[in-house]
């Protein structure tokens, strides 16, 4: 549980002192989703504990992390595995969920203060949300009234909503969308974007009764998504290298997050009628790998991590083929090896961590707690701090109150 990562202050600040926070530090204000669940998960942990200790608010949000990112994870795993046993067996399920877990990705942020599992894991919500949806929506043969489907489209597109103010990881509710549009539901589409919308609406309410102006910081800091127009006002040649460009460092990137379990699951494609899946999902799989590409594009991103969206899909295509091959060795042999394969799939994650030369936790120069003190005295104290302060304190830069740049130097 320590934290490595350099934006986790700046989230258990927002998740302590929720929304407060926002007044000094905007960077997380449109991703208010885990901080109010910190928020009020760490507040139900503080009053069980007072009777033998009263917990701070960092401590308090801290114990809520934990209890937040077990929860998360467990509720994503049992979600992975029963969509999966749509078309796999239960022993591949699992361990395609498993892959999943195990994964350096899913390790690191386990543990971190922070929403970057959820470019995993908000997929494996949605996905579970469709089924459970489109299940209802095939009851229209038995009489079941259309106005029922709707709201329970609707409420499914509230939860979409709660998940993107986590992180906005859009890809595969895009690929559902045009799903939905290739299958011309076009009442289901309206329906769905007008209510996945809602929860937005009402934290913007909230925000202005509080007097806290709303900030997309990727938008505003790193013009994600708003770098796109340039395409429009360029030569149409060089917006097409650059589409090429991003389709070839996007495969770079699957290669790297997902290693041999990308190779095992593009040699899953030529045997997929064996698992026998329709038309509609093999164009839902095409939809969710376009979409994914498409959003890394607009965000202008290229991480390993950006690519793991499909991995729900490369897991269960990777086990699946793993599986088919090792049904040709004898049966007493095939447990044995789908058991070391994952061994040494969750040792070669955990090693992947290892640095040398080893430097204790403490003397991380991410970690310097004077810079930490500072920000969590400029929550505590605003009316101490100017504007200036907070801008310079952003960079870094160790404030004292009321200090003007030439005292600071």
């Amino acid at each position: 549980m320590w934290q490595y990562n350099q934006a986790s202050g700046v989230e258990i600040l927002s998740a302590a002192y929720f929304p407060e926070t926002y007044r000094t530090y905007t960077d997380r204000i449109n991703r208010p989703t885990y901080p109010l669940a910190v928020y009020l998960i760490g507040n139900a942990i503080g009053l069980v504990a007072s009777p033998v200790a009263d917990l701070s608010p960092l401590e308090r949000a801290g114990a809520g992390y934990i209890v937040l990112k077990l929860l998360v994870f467990s509720l994503a795993a049992l979600a992975m595995y029963d969509l999966l046993t749509r078309w796999l067996a239960r022993d591949v399920a699992a361990f395609a969920t498993l892959l999943m877990l195990l994964h350096a990705h899913s390790i690191e942020f386990a543990a971190g203060f922070h929403t970057t599992e959820l470019q995993v894991l908000t997929p494996i919500f949605v996905l579970w949300l469709f089924f459970r949806v489109t299940d209802r929506w095939g009851e229209r043969s038995h009489g079941a009234p259309r106005i029922r489907r709707l709201a329970g489209l609707a409420g499914a597109s509230v939860v979409v909503g709660v998940l993107m103010l986590a992180k906005q990881n859009y890809a595969v509710y895009l690929a559902l969308i045009l799903f939905a549009l290739y299958k011309r539901e076009w009442g289901a589409v309206v329906v769905s974007v007008v209510a996945h919308l809602l929860p937005l609406a009402a934290y913007l309410l909230f925000l202005r009764a509080v007097d806290i102006p709303y900030v997309n910081h990727e938008a505003a800091t790193y013009d994600q998504g708003t770098w796109v127009l340039d395409l429009f006002r360029q030569n149409p040649i060089q917006s097409l290298g650059q589409v090429i460009d991003s389709l070839w460092r996007s495969l770079v990137h699957l290669t790297g997050f997902f290693s041999v379990w990308l190779l095992l699951a593009v040699a899953a494609l030529a045997r997929i009628r064996s698992l026998r899946v329709d038309r509609d999902v093999l164009v839902g799989m095409g939809l969710f790998f376009f979409a994914t590409w498409l959003q890394i594009f607009a965000a202008n991103r290229y991480y390993d991590y950006m690519v793991s969206d499909v991995a729900i899909v490369v897991f269960a295509l990777g086990a699946w083929m793993l599986f088919e091959l090792v049904q040709f060795l004898p049966q007493r042999l095939t447990g044995v090896v789908t058991k070391g394969v994952l061994l040494l799939w969750f040792v070669g994650n955990v090693l992947s961590f290892v640095h040398f030369p080893w430097i204790h936790p403490f003397d991380q120069p991410a970690r310097d707690t004077e810079v930490l003190d500072n920000r969590l005295e400029m929550v505590e104290n605003p009316q101490a701090f100017t504007d200036e302060d907070r801008e310079r304190a952003r960079g870094g830069v160790i404030v004292e109150p009321g200090t003007t740049d030439e005292e600071q130097q």
